[in-house]
């Protein structure tokens, strides 16, 4: 844009010096000590001046400023207003130290909690088979470039800064691992799966490593470790009373206690190696409902600063099959989960 203004400039000031020059030498030539010729004089070597600087400077003006595509990702729409001011709000976050991580070193497999509870290693196949999950490999780094920005996701390292609880919705551990070890065409973003899950007995399984991302909790997918406890959630209407109880809720309540002691000592262990406070355990609901419950969570701003997910923060389109762009949410558009539930919540986090 400078670029093609220099020029324009230059070509138009030496066409107009050429037109003066013509018309000073035809009124020297009938009065050549006229005040009016010494006024066209300075004025053509002002024009000569401009042309002359037009030409020198058009060969090194930048091409045009630079958008927020160049400041983020390439592929994005540019963004106006608000959405050009949070564009730049993140890229320039990114530039920032951010708080210290914990100083423990990394453990990609946990082989006991701290109470010597045994973990199960369990890993889906996409971290034990990763040749042949080749095309759910390629949907995940779609999906974490697309809303993180993190390049070569499977392949960097990871150090988790919070914990968020899940229900599987179903009553055994293996239906949940199906999932999550699922690889069809329908993976099309990689599909989602949990760093651990924790069966009614309270033997805990790890599906993926701790030292790499999981996937399952959309909005901060990039930073959390991710529990699933196998049960119902309990439902709850809008006043907040308990209009159905869930399976992981009933056992509690019966007296089995073996889940939810496992999943508080997971919980505790994954804590103090990470460095975790106790207010960064988030339930799925709260992570889903962040934008409606600020008052609620006792962390709101830490969480705020720390959600780069672009389509949870309204910057760039959801993708659907085929990796295409889909539809477009608002600035932290709440999402449907309430796992996995308020009571269990309120035991795990009194």
């Amino acid at each position: 844009m400078l670029t093609s203004l220099a020029w324009v400039l230059a070509w138009l000031s030496t066409l107009l010096f050429a037109i003066g020059s013509c018309e000073w030498l035809r009124h020297e030539r009938n009065t050549p000590s006229s005040a009016f010729l010494k006024q066209q004089k300075d004025a053509l070597l002002g024009i000569l001046m401009i042309a002359l600087i037009s030409f020198g400077l058009a060969p090194v003006l930048p091409k045009g400023w630079p958008s927020i595509q160049e400041v983020t990702q390439p592929t994005l729409t540019r963004p106006l207003g608000s959405r050009a001011a949070l564009q730049l709000a993140l890229a320039g976050r990114r530039l920032l130290p951010d708080e210290p991580l914990s100083p423990t070193p990394h453990i990609p497999w946990l082989a006991t909690t701290q109470s010597g509870r045994k973990v199960l290693q369990k890993p889906i196949g996409l971290f034990r088979f990763p040749a042949t999950h080749t095309f759910r490999r390629e949907g995940l780094e779609i999906y974490f470039w697309h809303r993180h920005e993190l390049p070569q996701v499977l392949s960097r390292p990871f150090t988790p800064r919070m914990l968020v609880l899940h229900s599987t919705e179903g009553a055994h551990e293996s239906s949940a691992y199906a999932i999550f070890n699922r690889n069809t065409p329908q993976q099309y973003l990689g599909g989602v799966w949990t760093h651990f899950a924790i069966d009614p007995t309270g033997q805990i399984f790890q599906y993926g490593p701790l030292n790499r991302v999981s996937k399952g909790q959309a909005g901060v997918d990039d930073i959390a470790v991710g529990i699933e406890i196998v049960g119902h959630a309990s439902r709850y209407d809008q006043a907040g009373q308990r209009i159905s109880t869930g399976s992981i809720a009933q056992r509690w309540e019966q007296g089995d206690t073996r889940q939810l002691k496992a999943v508080a000592d997971l919980i505790k262990t994954l804590q103090d190696h990470f460095a975790i406070p106790q207010e960064r355990i988030y339930a799925h609901e709260d992570i889903a409902h962040v934008r409606d419950r600020q008052e609620e969570h006792p962390d709101f701003e830490w969480l705020r600063h720390h959600i780069r997910d672009k389509v949870y923060l309204g910057l760039v389109p959801d993708l659907g099959e085929g990796r295409k762009p889909t539809v477009n949410y608002g600035f932290l558009t709440p999402y449907d989960r309430t796992d996995p539930g308020r009571d269990i919540m309120a035991i795990l986090k009194p």
